[in-house]
């Protein structure tokens, strides 16, 4: 049956996932017959059901299958072999050798070379089309990684939650950890393969929210000491960040709460309920110094949480919030709290409509920059704010400071009254 009807093999039992092949597939019924998501699930039933020999059967199907569709070419993985005298060597458990072997060839590095990271300061695996399989390898390295300081994990959106449990499990063995960044993984989605009812995996798997490698990553985190975190694009809504900032916002064991100095939380979807959650959460954390919020969907209301952060945190040297729905109302509230972050050097509010309904928000900037209270920015980005002429002459002639206004940079006035070094000729 599934050989003159493949698409049947989208609705067998899952518990039989494993003893479906596609060797004896006929090459000629695919070119109208299979759409190609049906051939991709296929392809992924094939690489979670072969075996080493049936492996090398695969290359030439799925290469004639790829031909007739125009679709990228891309097999099953290739896993390296480490020898016996190797594995005991490195004292490698057996399970973990076929997700090591993986690891390696994504890395480009033997199985060998690929445990001396554990002797490294910094372990940079972003865009490396890492699965979840890596992460009992990738955890099995960090375990032994007493000396890590800096662990890049960005952009691997096929390391779900499956694979980030153990990763954020064993950063508690990394003691020297100081900067994290896990952005656009799968860190809260779940891995949906065939058999879960739904025929295109790529879409059900945003729609599972997975919470256990979230609560794992925040109950370590809570006991190191890192400064810079990065959690970036995986979606964290307003009802899901509990499971991120308790890594801040609560003090376990009798311990300090995370000394933590850079924030990275950008293109989220946090909205306004969001920021005021997440800004109340940091009230504990007087150490930070950077906090990007960028494309979140903060609107007015959200500014009202911004304004907060300005207030409260007396150290807080760099806001970003770029490319969200602020308005003159949310620029009218950041204005006129300026004043109170006293360490402010850059702002960043870029790609807002900030003049969009009146221009009383641009009015309450220039006020608070010409007050002696201001504080001493360096750095003011308005890009792509729909601000004209006009409004660049009235910031200029409020505030003497470098005012970044779409593609053109305004040297205004001579910053040394403000205690600025004085612009280059």
């Amino acid at each position: 049956e599934m050989a003159s009807n493949p698409a049947a093999m989208l609705r067998i039992d899952p518990k039989r996932v494993q003893r479906v092949t596609l060797a004896n597939l006929p090459t000629e019924v695919h070119t109208e017959r299979i759409p190609l998501s049906y051939q991709q699930e296929a392809a992924h039933i094939h690489r979670q059901s072969s075996s080493p020999a049936g492996l090398h059967d695969w290359a030439p199907l799925f290469k004639s299958l790829v031909e007739s569709t125009g679709a990228p070419r891309k097999g099953p993985a290739r896993v390296q072999q480490v020898d016996d005298a190797e594995l005991n060597r490195l004292r490698v458990p057996k399970e973990l050798v076929p997700s090591l072997g993986h690891l390696a060839d994504v890395v480009g590095v033997s199985p060998a070379q690929l445990m001396r990271w554990t002797q490294s300061a910094s372990i940079q695996l972003s865009r490396r089309s890492l699965r979840s399989a890596d992460g009992p390898a990738l955890a099995f390295l960090l375990k032994s990684s007493p000396r890590l300081e800096i662990l890049g994990l960005a952009n691997n959106p096929g390391l779900t939650a499956d694979g980030m449990k153990p990763i954020a499990e064993a950063i508690t063995y990394c003691p020297a950890l100081v900067a994290l960044d896990v952005s656009r993984t799968g860190l809260l989605t779940r891995t949906v393969g065939p058999g879960d009812g739904h025929a295109n995996s790529f879409e059900a798997r945003h729609e599972k929210l997975d919470p256990r490698a979230a609560i794992a990553l925040a109950q370590s985190l809570r006991s190191r000491f890192v400064k810079e975190l990065a959690v970036e694009g995986l979606g964290f809504r307003a009802h899901s960040l509990h499971l991120l900032h308790r890594a801040w916002s609560t003090a376990g064991d009798g311990k300090d709460v995370m000394s933590l100095l850079r924030l990275r939380i950008g293109d989220n979807r946090l909205g306004d309920e969001g920021a005021r959650e997440l800004v109340n959460s940091l009230r504990r954390v007087g150490t930070l110094t950077e906090v990007d919020v960028s494309a979140n969907g903060i609107g007015d209301a959200g500014a009202g949480a911004l304004r907060d952060l300005l207030e409260w945190s007396g150290n807080l040297q760099v806001l970003t919030a770029a490319h969200n729905r602020l308005g003159p109302g949310g620029l009218h509230k950041i204005a006129h709290a300026l004043h109170l972050a006293t360490k402010l050097v850059a702002l960043d509010l870029s790609g807002n409509c900030l003049v969009v309904g009146g221009n009383r928000g641009v009015r309450a900037l220039c006020e608070s920059l010409g007050s002696a209270a201001a504080p001493r920015l360096r750095e003011l980005n308005l890009a792509q704010a729909g601000l004209t002429p006009h409004h660049t002459k009235m910031l200029a002639h409020s505030a003497m400071l470098r005012v970044e206004v779409g593609l053109v940079e305004l040297e205004v006035g001579t910053a040394t009254a403000r205690g600025l070094p004085p612009p280059g000729r």
